[in-house]
């Protein structure tokens, strides 16, 4: 083969690796068309709440309207909305709230998503699921939880103050979505020694 043939094969493949290369970037790991995507994983998602403490949290169910709501006074959680229904057994259990919203504060994004105009594609919009509503530090911040990623380690969220999404590891968020489908009251310990109640046996005749 001729050098200038040779040339002419190694600019081809070059051009080739240059195009695959340009569209794995421009495309999620899940195959859906990203745009201007851009990597942070050092961006915090409340860079003003640093040093704080979350004070109140509601979580709400878009599509049934359930609501959770819980606040903190003077050291100490009050529950001001669950679920109907819900079981408030032996009180709340205070140790599960803190605990579901310590690393609220410092959560780090893996990634932003910037130029994306389709929501739906990420369970975000209207198609929202979950919203939450949180005080930190005396500031409000609100957002949408949307559908997880293709590998399940993340959640597509969005901040009402910001137009980008956001990956968070869904450890993050499922301890507060928890607070919601699962509220927090203590649940007496079944007494594995107490003998069943009985039941009137109807089949017996008068």
């Amino acid at each position: 083969m001729s050098p200038t043939k040779r040339l002419t094969v190694a600019l081809v493949f070059l051009l080739i690796a240059i195009a695959i290369l340009f569209a794995v970037k421009q495309f999620d790991i899940g195959g859906e068309k990203e745009g201007d995507a851009t990597a942070t994983p050092y961006t915090l998602l409340f860079p003003n709440a640093q040093g704080e403490e979350v004070t109140r949290v509601q979580v709400k169910d878009n599509s049934s309207q359930d609501t959770f709501v819980a606040e903190k006074k003077d050291e100490v959680w009050t529950i001001l909305e669950a679920p109907e229904g819900s079981d408030t057994g032996l009180g709340i259990d205070e140790m599960r709230i803190t605990n579901a919203l310590t690393s609220i504060p410092s959560i780090q994004p893996s990634r932003t998503l910037s130029g994306l105009e389709n929501l739906a594609t990420y369970g975000l919009g209207d198609a929202a699921q979950y919203s939450i509503a949180l005080t930190i530090g005396g500031e409000q911040y609100n957002l949408t939880v949307g559908s997880k990623n293709p590998g399940s380690t993340d959640y597509y969220i969005q901040l009402s103050s910001s137009g980008d999404i956001y990956l968070v590891g869904t450890y993050n968020l499922e301890s507060v979505i928890q607070l919601l489908t699962e509220p927090p009251y203590i649940q007496p310990t079944p007494d594995p020694n107490a003998t069943p109640s009985a039941t009137p046996d109807e089949s017996v005749a008068e």
